[in-house]
């Protein structure tokens, strides 16, 4: 379901594009989650654009990925900070900590961080497009499912199994 709460961010655009979308996020559990899905994204051959990180601002756990459909998706996995007391001095953070905000830990953002939303554009920074190319992802992600598959297709037929009879 699509609320509020997972309707993250529309980005301000570098490229001169209007209402691009940035990311949406999605909670998923528990931190120690994220090696189960970061292991399922490389299975799967979905790019893990940054992560697995922990967050400056809220210190959740979380890593972004570029779902199949070209949008970046943010897999958000605890809480982080939940501050309760009402006197709490706010914490203000600088646009010369931009970086350090989004990424706490886990490593460097990459430029298409900043640069790529959906619809996608092309971008001067080659880069950065990536993940521009929809019809090369696509091509690439059948082949990937291909040759994941074509070895227990194989292996059926061997074997005379009835799921491997429309193949032959």
């Amino acid at each position: 379901m699509l609320d509020g709460r997972s309707l993250h961010k529309l980005m301000g655009d570098t490229l001169g594009g209007h209402g691009r979308l940035h990311h949406l996020a999605f909670w998923y559990g528990a931190p120690q989650h994220l090696d189960d899905l970061s292991e399922a994204c490389m299975e799967w051959n979905i790019p893990i654009e940054a992560g697995p990180l922990k967050h400056g601002v809220s210190q959740a756990r979380c890593m972004y990925i570029i779902e199949p459909g070209g949008n970046r998706i943010e897999l958000f996995g605890d809480t982080g900070y939940l501050i309760l007391d009402p006197d709490f001095p706010t914490v203000e953070w600088e646009a010369k900590d931009t970086e350090l905000a989004i990424i706490w830990y886990g490593g460097d953002l990459p430029s298409t961080y900043f640069r790529y939303g959906t619809p996608a554009i092309v971008d001067t920074d080659e880069a950065s497009n990536i993940y521009y190319n929809p019809l090369e992802n696509k091509l690439k992600e059948e082949r990937a499912i291909r040759d994941r598959l074509e070895p227990k297709f194989k292996e059926a037929i061997e074997e005379k199994r009835p799921e491997a009879e429309h193949i032959k």
